[in-house]
Protein backbone atom coordinates (compact mmCIF):
# COMPACT_ATOMS: atom_id res chain seq x y z
CA UNK A 1 0.00 0.00 0.00
CA UNK A 2 1.70 3.25 -0.77
CA UNK A 3 1.03 6.12 1.52
CA UNK A 4 1.35 10.23 0.94
CA UNK A 5 0.62 13.10 3.33
CA UNK A 6 -2.05 14.59 0.37
CA UNK A 7 -4.09 12.79 -2.28
CA UNK A 8 -5.60 15.43 -5.02
CA UNK A 9 -8.40 14.44 -6.88
CA UNK A 10 -8.36 16.12 -10.33
CA UNK A 11 -5.58 17.15 -12.40
CA UNK A 12 -6.99 20.68 -14.23
CA UNK A 13 -5.58 24.10 -13.26
CA UNK A 14 -6.31 24.13 -9.87
CA UNK A 15 -5.56 19.92 -8.89
CA UNK A 16 -2.17 20.73 -10.49
CA UNK A 17 -1.64 24.04 -8.82
CA UNK A 18 -2.46 22.84 -5.74
CA UNK A 19 0.24 19.79 -6.34
CA UNK A 20 2.98 22.06 -7.17
CA UNK A 21 2.25 24.30 -3.91
CA UNK A 22 1.69 20.93 -1.65
CA UNK A 23 4.86 19.23 -3.12
CA UNK A 24 7.48 22.28 -3.22
CA UNK A 25 6.68 22.82 0.68
CA UNK A 26 7.91 19.14 0.91
CA UNK A 27 4.49 17.16 1.41
CA UNK A 28 4.18 13.70 -0.08
CA UNK A 29 1.30 13.95 -2.92
CA UNK A 30 -0.56 11.99 -5.38
CA UNK A 31 -2.65 13.50 -7.99
CA UNK A 32 -4.97 10.76 -9.95
CA UNK A 33 -5.85 12.32 -13.38
CA UNK A 34 -8.52 11.09 -15.13
CA UNK A 35 -8.29 12.51 -18.85
CA UNK A 36 -10.54 14.17 -20.47
CA UNK A 37 -10.33 14.76 -24.55
CA UNK A 38 -12.56 17.31 -24.77
CA UNK A 39 -11.51 19.50 -21.74
CA UNK A 40 -8.24 19.18 -22.92
CA UNK A 41 -9.44 20.52 -26.25
CA UNK A 42 -11.31 23.01 -24.63
CA UNK A 43 -7.85 24.01 -22.55
CA UNK A 44 -5.93 24.55 -25.64
CA UNK A 45 -8.37 27.13 -26.95
CA UNK A 46 -9.82 29.15 -24.70
CA UNK A 47 -7.05 31.24 -23.22
CA UNK A 48 -7.43 32.85 -18.64
CA UNK A 49 -7.60 36.41 -18.63
CA UNK A 50 -5.87 37.71 -16.09
CA UNK A 51 -6.28 40.91 -15.18
CA UNK A 52 -9.10 40.68 -12.96
CA UNK A 53 -10.93 43.64 -14.98
CA UNK A 54 -14.77 41.89 -14.54
CA UNK A 55 -14.26 42.89 -10.65
CA UNK A 56 -14.94 46.52 -11.71
CA UNK A 57 -18.27 45.66 -12.78
CA UNK A 58 -18.82 45.09 -9.01
CA UNK A 59 -16.30 48.11 -8.17
CA UNK A 60 -14.79 45.71 -5.89
CA UNK A 61 -11.19 46.80 -5.52
CA UNK A 62 -9.86 44.28 -3.28
CA UNK A 63 -10.36 41.00 -5.72
CA UNK A 64 -9.02 43.48 -8.70
CA UNK A 65 -5.29 44.32 -6.15
CA UNK A 66 -5.28 40.44 -6.09
CA UNK A 67 -6.06 39.86 -9.48
CA UNK A 68 -2.91 42.40 -10.51
CA UNK A 69 -0.54 40.76 -8.16
CA UNK A 70 -1.20 37.50 -9.33
CA UNK A 71 -0.50 38.53 -13.03
CA UNK A 72 2.76 40.41 -11.90
CA UNK A 73 3.85 36.87 -10.39
CA UNK A 74 3.04 35.06 -13.22
CA UNK A 75 4.62 37.49 -15.31
CA UNK A 76 8.27 37.04 -13.03
CA UNK A 77 7.33 33.63 -12.62
CA UNK A 78 6.52 31.83 -16.54
CA UNK A 79 7.30 34.95 -19.16
CA UNK A 80 7.23 32.79 -21.85
CA UNK A 81 3.84 31.59 -21.39
CA UNK A 82 2.74 35.43 -20.95
CA UNK A 83 0.82 36.42 -23.94
CA UNK A 84 0.11 40.84 -23.33
CA UNK A 85 -2.21 42.20 -25.75
CA UNK A 86 -4.14 45.78 -26.03
CA UNK A 87 -8.09 45.31 -24.61
CA UNK A 88 -10.68 46.94 -26.08
CA UNK A 89 -14.34 47.90 -24.09
CA UNK A 90 -16.38 49.70 -25.87
CA UNK A 91 -18.33 52.49 -24.24
CA UNK A 92 -21.38 51.97 -22.62
CA UNK A 93 -24.77 54.16 -23.16
CA UNK A 94 -25.45 54.15 -20.07
CA UNK A 95 -24.70 57.96 -18.72
CA UNK A 96 -23.65 56.17 -15.40
CA UNK A 97 -22.37 53.12 -16.17
CA UNK A 98 -19.63 54.56 -19.00
CA UNK A 99 -18.93 57.28 -15.43
CA UNK A 100 -18.18 54.13 -13.72
CA UNK A 101 -16.20 52.44 -16.47
CA UNK A 102 -13.72 55.39 -17.09
CA UNK A 103 -13.26 55.93 -13.31
CA UNK A 104 -12.60 51.96 -13.16
CA UNK A 105 -10.14 52.21 -15.67
CA UNK A 106 -7.96 55.26 -13.92
CA UNK A 107 -8.40 52.78 -10.28
CA UNK A 108 -7.17 49.76 -12.32
CA UNK A 109 -3.82 52.14 -13.59
CA UNK A 110 -3.47 53.04 -10.00
CA UNK A 111 -3.26 49.76 -8.50
CA UNK A 112 -0.83 48.63 -11.43
CA UNK A 113 1.42 51.86 -10.31
CA UNK A 114 1.10 50.84 -6.58
CA UNK A 115 2.66 47.04 -7.55
CA UNK A 116 5.11 48.28 -9.47
CA UNK A 117 3.51 46.80 -12.44
CA UNK A 118 4.43 47.79 -15.67
CA UNK A 119 3.13 45.60 -18.75
CA UNK A 120 5.31 44.95 -21.41
CA UNK A 121 3.55 46.93 -24.12
CA UNK A 122 3.86 49.80 -26.23
CA UNK A 123 1.59 53.10 -26.56
CA UNK A 124 -2.02 51.25 -26.89
CA UNK A 125 -3.40 50.82 -30.90
CA UNK A 126 -6.06 53.72 -30.75
CA UNK A 127 -7.51 52.91 -34.15
CA UNK A 128 -11.05 51.87 -33.71
CA UNK A 129 -13.72 53.78 -34.47
CA UNK A 130 -16.05 52.81 -31.41
CA UNK A 131 -15.65 54.56 -28.29
CA UNK A 132 -14.12 53.21 -25.18
CA UNK A 133 -11.52 52.01 -23.11
CA UNK A 134 -8.19 50.25 -23.76
CA UNK A 135 -6.19 48.79 -21.19
CA UNK A 136 -3.24 45.73 -21.51
CA UNK A 137 -4.09 42.20 -20.51
CA UNK A 138 -2.10 38.83 -20.58
CA UNK A 139 -3.54 36.01 -21.78
CA UNK A 140 -2.56 32.64 -20.46
CA UNK A 141 -2.90 29.39 -22.40
CA UNK A 142 -4.85 27.06 -19.87
CA UNK A 143 -3.26 23.91 -21.20
CA UNK A 144 0.56 25.34 -21.17
CA UNK A 145 -0.32 26.28 -17.25
CA UNK A 146 -1.53 23.27 -16.67
CA UNK A 147 1.23 21.39 -18.10
CA UNK A 148 3.62 23.70 -16.23
CA UNK A 149 1.69 23.15 -13.10
CA UNK A 150 2.60 19.24 -13.77
CA UNK A 151 5.80 19.62 -14.57
CA UNK A 152 6.92 21.69 -11.26
CA UNK A 153 4.90 19.43 -8.99
CA UNK A 154 6.63 16.29 -10.23
CA UNK A 155 9.84 18.21 -9.97
CA UNK A 156 9.18 18.42 -6.10
CA UNK A 157 8.54 14.61 -5.96
CA UNK A 158 4.53 14.50 -6.56
CA UNK A 159 3.46 11.68 -8.44
CA UNK A 160 0.36 11.59 -10.70
CA UNK A 161 -1.73 8.28 -11.82
CA UNK A 162 -2.80 8.65 -15.09
CA UNK A 163 -6.61 7.34 -15.89
CA UNK A 164 -7.10 6.38 -11.85
CA UNK A 165 -10.34 6.16 -10.57
CA UNK A 166 -11.85 5.87 -7.43
CA UNK A 167 -13.67 2.34 -6.58
CA UNK A 168 -14.02 2.47 -3.11
CA UNK A 169 -13.21 4.92 0.07
CA UNK A 170 -12.86 3.68 3.82
CA UNK A 171 -12.00 6.21 6.85
CA UNK A 172 -9.99 3.97 9.30
CA UNK A 173 -7.85 5.29 12.24
CA UNK A 174 -4.91 6.26 9.91
CA UNK A 175 -6.34 8.22 7.42
CA UNK A 176 -7.68 7.58 4.25
CA UNK A 177 -7.94 4.37 2.31
CA UNK A 178 -8.43 4.52 -1.33
CA UNK A 179 -8.92 1.88 -3.24
CA UNK A 180 -8.43 2.74 -7.39
CA UNK A 181 -9.96 1.28 -10.43
CA UNK A 182 -6.34 -0.48 -10.93
CA UNK A 183 -6.40 -2.50 -8.04
CA UNK A 184 -4.20 -0.21 -6.33
CA UNK A 185 -5.13 0.70 -2.43
CA UNK A 186 -3.63 4.18 -1.67
CA UNK A 187 -3.07 5.76 2.26
CA UNK A 188 -3.41 9.47 2.93
CA UNK A 189 -4.23 12.01 5.43
CA UNK A 190 -5.89 14.31 3.43
CA UNK A 191 -7.45 14.26 0.06
CA UNK A 192 -8.50 17.38 -1.91
CA UNK A 193 -11.54 17.14 -4.14
CA UNK A 194 -10.76 19.16 -6.95
CA UNK A 195 -12.38 17.69 -10.15
CA UNK A 196 -14.48 20.99 -11.28
CA UNK A 197 -18.19 20.94 -12.30
CA UNK A 198 -18.04 17.09 -10.23
CA UNK A 199 -16.79 17.92 -7.04
CA UNK A 200 -20.01 17.59 -5.04
CA UNK A 201 -21.07 14.09 -6.65
CA UNK A 202 -17.61 13.01 -5.92
CA UNK A 203 -17.91 14.21 -2.32
CA UNK A 204 -21.49 12.94 -1.67
CA UNK A 205 -20.74 9.71 -3.61
CA UNK A 206 -17.90 8.35 -3.14
CA UNK A 207 -17.31 10.22 0.69
CA UNK A 208 -20.45 10.16 1.89
CA UNK A 209 -20.39 14.05 3.18
CA UNK A 210 -22.73 16.66 2.65
CA UNK A 211 -20.98 19.81 1.81
CA UNK A 212 -22.15 23.25 2.37
CA UNK A 213 -21.63 24.38 -1.01
CA UNK A 214 -24.40 24.49 -3.43
CA UNK A 215 -23.53 24.88 -7.06
CA UNK A 216 -25.40 25.53 -10.06
CA UNK A 217 -23.34 24.31 -13.26
CA UNK A 218 -23.90 26.32 -16.16
CA UNK A 219 -22.68 25.89 -20.29
CA UNK A 220 -20.98 29.09 -22.09
CA UNK A 221 -20.79 28.68 -25.77
CA UNK A 222 -17.69 29.42 -27.69
CA UNK A 223 -17.43 30.01 -31.48
CA UNK A 224 -14.16 29.06 -33.27
CA UNK A 225 -13.47 31.35 -36.48
CA UNK A 226 -10.63 31.79 -39.25
CA UNK A 227 -9.03 35.28 -39.03
CA UNK A 228 -9.43 35.01 -42.95
CA UNK A 229 -12.86 34.71 -43.18
CA UNK A 230 -14.04 37.05 -40.31
CA UNK A 231 -12.87 40.54 -41.42
CA UNK A 232 -12.45 42.21 -38.12
CA UNK A 233 -10.46 45.39 -37.92
CA UNK A 234 -7.29 44.76 -35.59
CA UNK A 235 -8.18 41.07 -34.97
CA UNK A 236 -5.16 40.87 -32.67
CA UNK A 237 -6.91 42.87 -29.90
CA UNK A 238 -8.97 41.69 -27.20
CA UNK A 239 -12.53 43.11 -27.21
CA UNK A 240 -15.24 42.93 -24.33
CA UNK A 241 -18.80 43.44 -25.66
CA UNK A 242 -20.83 44.28 -22.29
CA UNK A 243 -24.21 43.18 -23.13
CA UNK A 244 -27.34 43.85 -21.36
CA UNK A 245 -29.48 40.36 -20.26
CA UNK A 246 -27.09 37.54 -21.80
CA UNK A 247 -24.08 38.56 -20.59
CA UNK A 248 -21.83 39.72 -23.72
CA UNK A 249 -19.12 38.55 -25.46
CA UNK A 250 -15.42 37.91 -25.46
CA UNK A 251 -13.73 38.65 -28.66
CA UNK A 252 -10.09 37.11 -28.44
CA UNK A 253 -7.01 35.85 -30.65
CA UNK A 254 -5.97 32.23 -30.17
CA UNK A 255 -2.18 31.73 -29.69
CA UNK A 256 0.07 30.96 -32.68
CA UNK A 257 -3.29 29.95 -34.75
CA UNK A 258 -4.81 32.05 -37.30
CA UNK A 259 -8.33 32.18 -35.15
CA UNK A 260 -10.63 33.92 -33.01
CA UNK A 261 -12.36 33.03 -30.46
CA UNK A 262 -16.17 34.25 -29.71
CA UNK A 263 -18.45 33.83 -27.10
CA UNK A 264 -19.40 33.74 -23.52
CA UNK A 265 -23.12 33.68 -23.76
CA UNK A 266 -25.16 31.07 -21.67
CA UNK A 267 -26.41 28.27 -23.76
CA UNK A 268 -30.02 29.02 -24.58
CA UNK A 269 -32.72 26.56 -25.76
CA UNK A 270 -34.76 28.74 -27.37
CA UNK A 271 -32.75 31.36 -29.17
CA UNK A 272 -29.53 30.37 -31.13
CA UNK A 273 -26.65 31.75 -29.61
CA UNK A 274 -25.31 32.94 -33.03
CA UNK A 275 -28.66 35.18 -33.24
CA UNK A 276 -27.53 36.15 -29.83
CA UNK A 277 -23.88 36.70 -30.01
CA UNK A 278 -25.20 38.21 -33.67
CA UNK A 279 -27.16 40.78 -31.28
CA UNK A 280 -24.73 42.22 -29.69
CA UNK A 281 -21.97 42.58 -32.35
CA UNK A 282 -24.66 44.49 -34.32
CA UNK A 283 -24.95 46.75 -31.46
CA UNK A 284 -21.07 47.53 -31.28
CA UNK A 285 -20.81 47.53 -35.84
CA UNK A 286 -18.68 44.70 -35.71
CA UNK A 287 -19.10 42.48 -38.32
CA UNK A 288 -22.00 39.16 -37.74
CA UNK A 289 -21.22 35.44 -37.55
CA UNK A 290 -22.42 33.36 -40.30
CA UNK A 291 -22.80 29.81 -40.02
CA UNK A 292 -20.36 29.03 -42.63
CA UNK A 293 -17.51 30.80 -40.84
CA UNK A 294 -17.96 28.20 -37.35
CA UNK A 295 -14.97 26.02 -37.69
CA UNK A 296 -15.22 24.73 -34.35
CA UNK A 297 -17.70 25.15 -31.39
CA UNK A 298 -16.47 24.63 -27.49
CA UNK A 299 -19.03 24.26 -24.45
CA UNK A 300 -17.19 25.02 -21.47
CA UNK A 301 -18.75 24.73 -18.16
CA UNK A 302 -18.92 27.68 -15.24
CA UNK A 303 -20.02 27.22 -11.77
CA UNK A 304 -21.79 29.74 -9.47
CA UNK A 305 -21.40 28.48 -5.52
CA UNK A 306 -23.09 29.82 -2.61
CA UNK A 307 -22.83 28.82 0.90
CA UNK A 308 -22.28 29.58 4.37
CA UNK A 309 -19.02 29.42 6.53
CA UNK A 310 -16.78 28.71 2.94
CA UNK A 311 -13.72 30.12 2.74
CA UNK A 312 -15.02 31.94 -0.77
CA UNK A 313 -13.94 34.32 -3.48
CA UNK A 314 -15.89 35.16 -7.00
CA UNK A 315 -13.26 32.66 -8.32
CA UNK A 316 -13.21 29.62 -6.01
CA UNK A 317 -14.58 28.50 -2.71
CA UNK A 318 -12.94 26.47 -0.52
CA UNK A 319 -15.10 24.22 1.24
CA UNK A 320 -13.33 21.88 4.17
CA UNK A 321 -15.26 18.78 5.86
CA UNK A 322 -13.56 16.88 9.42
CA UNK A 323 -16.19 15.12 10.94
CA UNK A 324 -14.06 13.14 12.56
CA UNK A 325 -11.24 16.07 13.70
CA UNK A 326 -8.77 14.11 12.06
CA UNK A 327 -8.85 13.23 8.13
CA UNK A 328 -10.14 15.95 6.47
CA UNK A 329 -11.63 16.33 2.86
CA UNK A 330 -11.45 19.49 1.13
CA UNK A 331 -13.59 20.22 -2.04
CA UNK A 332 -12.49 22.72 -4.12
CA UNK A 333 -15.01 24.68 -5.94
CA UNK A 334 -13.61 26.78 -9.18
CA UNK A 335 -13.31 27.07 -12.70
CA UNK A 336 -9.98 28.10 -14.38
CA UNK A 337 -9.22 31.01 -12.44
CA UNK A 338 -6.39 33.27 -12.96
CA UNK A 339 -6.09 33.39 -9.08
CA UNK A 340 -5.10 29.47 -9.03
CA UNK A 341 -1.70 29.89 -7.56
CA UNK A 342 -3.47 32.10 -4.20
CA UNK A 343 -6.40 29.66 -4.13
CA UNK A 344 -4.02 26.62 -4.07
CA UNK A 345 -1.83 28.65 -1.31
CA UNK A 346 -4.94 29.13 0.69
CA UNK A 347 -5.75 25.30 0.38
CA UNK A 348 -2.74 24.26 1.86
CA UNK A 349 -3.04 26.12 4.44
CA UNK A 350 -6.07 25.81 5.47
CA UNK A 351 -5.06 22.00 6.08
CA UNK A 352 -1.49 22.54 7.93
CA UNK A 353 -3.44 21.76 11.50
CA UNK A 354 -3.90 18.24 9.90
CA UNK A 355 -0.86 17.57 7.78
CA UNK A 356 2.91 17.01 8.75
CA UNK A 357 4.79 20.05 9.57
CA UNK A 358 5.95 21.74 6.28
CA UNK A 359 8.22 24.57 4.59
CA UNK A 360 5.85 27.72 3.95
CA UNK A 361 4.45 28.89 0.77
CA UNK A 362 7.64 28.75 -2.22
CA UNK A 363 5.28 29.08 -5.29
CA UNK A 364 5.62 33.33 -5.11
CA UNK A 365 9.24 32.63 -6.16
CA UNK A 366 9.12 29.71 -7.58
CA UNK A 367 10.17 29.63 -11.43
CA UNK A 368 8.64 27.07 -13.95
Amino acid sequence: MQTYDLLIIGAGLSGTGIAADAASRGLSVCVLAKGDEEDEFNRDYIPLLTSGIRHLEQMNLALLWRSLREQKLLQLRCPELCQWRWAFIPSHPNYIQQRQLEFGQKIFQQISKWLNHSPPLTTHPNTVNTPGIYYPECLINNKELLLANEKLAIKHGAVFKNGAEIERVELSDNGWLIQLNNSQTLSCKAVINATGAKTLAICENNFTYQSRCKVDICKSQFFILDKQHYPLEQPDLIRLLPGEKNGGLYCMPIKNKPLLIIGGLTQSTSTSNVQQSNLILRHYQLPEIQESQIQNTLFIDYSSFYGRDLHTSIDYALDLLCPNGSYPLLNVLSGATSNYRLMAEQAIDSLLDYLPKCKPCQTRTLTY
